[in-house]
């Protein structure tokens, strides 16, 4: 959704006019995308001018054109800064700017992340905001039709524009952060860097680039077998949204962790369907078992009682450089484990643990046995990726409330995170806004939701018939 889009230079006159914060919260009420707090207006304020200070160049076009705030594909992910147009071979190139006003940097324990004092507040670990520009770039590369069909290249960087060079070392490290490569960090003083970087893809003016990609259908690419392959790899994971890449990162460091101390652990992550539970336990996954370091593999598996996610991934696996044997260790039934000794897997990542059930005669377990008992069991630390809302038979028995009690019974430290609930909607086109809607219909909540950008034909029918 397209919140503010103007010109290069009325930009910059808005900026100068000291307006352009006012411009942006009308657009982001307007379009029903909050009230805009007291934060994010001021984050316009500071931010945004000393972009337009690096813009108000004679070497750069005027009549390019610019967005803020863009509403990524009915999520609630929105893009700080937008620059697009041609390059000088014609090509159609968007470069994705992330802004931050952050003053100071310290190194964070958690990979891809930086550990910041976000408002004066408190420290708290955040996604280097390089990867978070390359992270929205990617979902337009994945999920928009027009991108990937015309190939628009899609440039991503961050500038923060309160930041000395002091802190080059940590922020510009690619050695920490290999991603800076392609997604540069610009600092304070590096206004003229920022400046050369977008010249090299936008000189001139395409003002209908960004309407053709915010009406373009969304669908996923083909590239989804790829990733799941070089997941499984321990490939660097690419994840759809800040929840998804802390949740990774946070499981791995704490399974690393349990692994030098013995300390059991039970890690908890919520969200509802579509909101990437499986992509964040498959790379997880791939992450524990797939490093090229031998001393960093660890004795991990993925499980689900629900059939279909094995079968798939088994599937686009053994398309790969996967044997079949290999995939039947990664990928396991709770029959698996009726039989484990105590700690016989460093961590067993249960998908879809709402479906768990307890027990279940007939599929290689005895009556009497409990299953989920058995995971617990089994494990050093378990992973439970789990939707309350998504029970669909009889013998669908795990709860949040069950897991934990599991975990006292074990003596396994629970670990939950407000940052571990993910939220962002992947699985149908019309993002979280169609499932507000939908809810709001069976009447699961009482939020009244804006349509008009829906590109939906819906009726509801009196009779099946």
């Amino acid at each position: 959704m397209i919140v503010y889009q103007q010109q290069v230079g009325a930009f910059i006159n808005e900026c100068n006019k000291e307006i352009i914060a006012s411009q942006v919260l009308s657009s982001v009420r307007e379009n029903h995308l909050g009230s805009g707090a007291s934060s994010e207006f001021n984050s316009w304020s500071n931010s945004l001018p000393a972009v337009a200070k690096a813009l108000d160049d004679a070497s750069i076009n005027q009549n390019l054109d610019v967005a803020i705030e863009y509403n990524l594909i009915g999520t609630k992910q929105r893009v700080d800064f937008l620059i697009y147009g041609l390059d000088e071979s014609d090509v159609q190139n968007l470069v994705v700017i992330e802004l931050k006003q952050w003053s100071n940097v310290l190194r964070s324990k958690l990979k891809e992340h930086v550990f910041v004092n976000v408002g004066g507040v408190t420290f708290d670990d955040h996604w280097h905001p390089s990867y978070q520009a390359l992270n929205y770039a990617n979902i337009m590369k994945d999920f928009n039709t027009y991108v990937y069909d015309n190939n628009v290249h899609l440039e991503a960087c961050s500038y923060l524009h309160n930041m000395d060079n002091a802190y080059s070392s940590l922020m510009k490290n690619t050695t920490e952060f290999p991603l800076i490569r392609e997604a540069p960090a610009f600092l304070k003083d590096d206004s003229d860097k920022l400046r050369d970087f977008i010249k090299r893809y936008v000189r001139k003016p395409y003002k209908s680039l960004l309407y053709q990609i915010d009406m373009a259908q969304i669908k996923p690419s083909l590239q989804f077998a790829k990733m799941i392959r070089d997941a499984i790899d321990g490939k660097p994971f690419f994840s759809y949204d800040q929840e998804q890449a802390y949740s990774v990162n946070r499981i791995v460091s704490e399974v690393r962790q349990s692994k030098l101390s013995g300390e059991r652990k039970t890690i908890i992550v919520r969200g509802g369907p579509g909101t990437g539970k499986s992509i964040v336990a498959i790379n997880v996954l791939g992450q524990l078992t797939g490093s090229t370091i031998k001393e960093e593999r660890l004795n991990a598996c993925y499980m689900s009682s629900n059939y279909t996610p094995r079968t798939y991934y088994g599937e686009v696996l053994v398309d790969g450089d996967f044997k079949k044997a290999a995939i039947k260790e990664l990928f396991k039934t709770p029959a698996a484990f009726a039989k484990s000794r105590d700690r016989d897997y460093d961590c067993i990542i249960v998908d879809e643990a709402h479906r768990m059930f307890k027990r279940k005669f007939g599929f290689g377990i005895k009556r009497e046995v409990d299953a989920i008992d058995k995971v617990f069991n089994a494990s050093l630390v378990n992973v439970f990726f789990i939707d309350e809302n998504q029970t669909v038979t009889a013998t669908d028995s795990l709860t949040i409330e069950k897991i934990r009690q599991y975990a006292t019974r074990y003596g396994s430290q629970v670990i939950e995170s407000p940052k571990m609930i993910l939220t962002s909607q992947f699985r149908c086109a019309g993002g979280e806004q169609y499932v507000d809607f939908i809810e709001h219909v069976l009447g699961y909540n009482h939020n009244p939701v804006n349509l008009h950008d829906m590109h939906y034909d819906f009726k509801i029918y009196d009779s099946i018939k």
